[in-house]
């Protein structure tokens, strides 16, 4: 009875609430992480590690545009633009123009072809780090993620009560920018801490994914 699930996004988080009449609202938490059996166990290409269709989408009965869709028709610029802003990676240009010339001769259909795409693309200046750059971004362009999180969290201040708590885990830069940009900025709140909270040694032996959490939380004062 103390519990209501709901399947959704969270960018609809007002209608969400109002549907399920959840009110007063004294505390928001937004864990901002990714289910490891979403991205492990549900076949639609989230990992480089395995051989699937790139697809990407979290909701696909919803529709929307799939990773294999932007990889095949993108534009060079758009897809370099993709790789820099949401992946922040430095050969974004060479991998795009390696995308290009490939889906040519033939369509991107799968993981691994990515995989073998980007690395053809780097040679010797191949790192794994670029690989997870590259599909975090794609992810990334096809849920709308930081378009998302914006929304949230204007629409989690507006349904706070007076000193009620919004407290958000991110797990890379770019959302931990947009929280920390919304906390300092908007007039509604005030950050409590002028520190993200990050995890401690021994809680990153526990759970390795946790070392790139970091927590922020702001008050409500209007």
């Amino acid at each position: 009875k103390r519990l209501i699930l709901v399947y959704g996004n969270f960018a609809n988080i007002q209608k969400i609430v109002r549907k399920n009449n959840f009110k007063p609202v004294h505390g928001i938490l937004l864990d901002l992480g990714l289910s490891s059996d979403l991205l492990e166990l549900s076949g639609r290409g989230f990992s480089f590690m395995r051989d699937e269709i790139l697809d990407m989408r979290f909701r696909p009965d919803k529709g929307g545009i799939t990773a294999k869709e932007i990889v095949n028709h993108y534009t060079y610029e758009d897809l370099a633009t993709i790789f820099k802003t949401y992946g922040g990676e430095r050969y974004a240009n060479r991998i795009a123009d390696s995308i290009i010339q490939t889906r040519k001769k033939q369509k991107i259909i799968t993981t691994q072809e990515l995989r073998t795409v980007v690395t053809q693309a780097l040679g010797r200046q191949y790192h794994i780090k670029s690989l997870a750059r590259i599909f975090q971004a794609l992810r990334i362009a096809v849920n709308n993620e930081l378009e998302n999180l914006k929304t949230v969290l204007t629409q989690s201040v507006a349904m706070l009560e007076p000193q009620g708590r919004i407290a958000v885990i991110s797990y890379h830069s770019l959302e931990d920018k947009i929280v920390k940009t919304f906390f300092t900025s908007d007039t509604h709140v005030h950050p409590i801490v002028k520190k993200p909270i990050t995890p401690s040694r021994a809680e990153i032996k526990k759970n390795k994914r946790s070392r790139s959490a970091k927590l922020r939380v702001a008050e409500k004062i209007l």
